[in-house]
This record gives structure tokens, sequence and C-alpha cells, in this order.
């Protein structure tokens, strides 16, 4: 298994998401149970992420609207440099 203590910061990190979604909702007046989801859709957003990401580097590119984009192309466009 982890390190000790790692399963605890995780079930506070899943606590203190669920309570700002909760607050979120009864701030806004919105009902509450859509809010208990905001876990299961970071997930899901974490998993559309990192295969998007695998997908790219397996291509040597990115696919958009049935156009390939290859790798050397976008890094020599891009205007953001990341160290």
């Amino acid at each position: 298994m982890g390190r000790r203590g790692e399963s605890s910061e995780g079930t506070a990190a899943l606590g203190m998401g669920l309570l700002q979604s909760l607050a979120a909702t009864h701030w806004n007046r919105r009902p509450p149970l859509p809010a208990l989801f905001s876990p299961l859709g970071s997930l899901l957003f974490a998993a559309m992420m990192l295969r998007s990401g695998w997908l790219g580097w397996r291509r040597g590119g990115l696919v958009w609207r049935d156009t390939f984009s290859p790798r050397d192309l976008l890094i020599e466009g891009r205007r953001l440099r990341m160290m």
C-alpha cells in the first residue's frame, strides 16, 4: 500500500470538495442532490484528459474534426512556453 495517512488525506480532500459543492449550491439556492455528483464529474474529467493526452502521444499529434495536426507543427505554433 502507500504511506501512512494517504487514505485519510484522500478522504479529507473528498470531504472538502463535497462541502464546497454543497455550500455553493446552498448559496445559489439550488437543490443539494446534484452537488453530491461533483466527485464523479471530477473523476470523469480527469479520465478524459488522461485519455486525450495518451491518444495524442500515441498518434504523434492531435485529431480535431477529421484533421490531423502533427506534434511538431503544434509545438512550432504554440503561443505559451511551458518550462
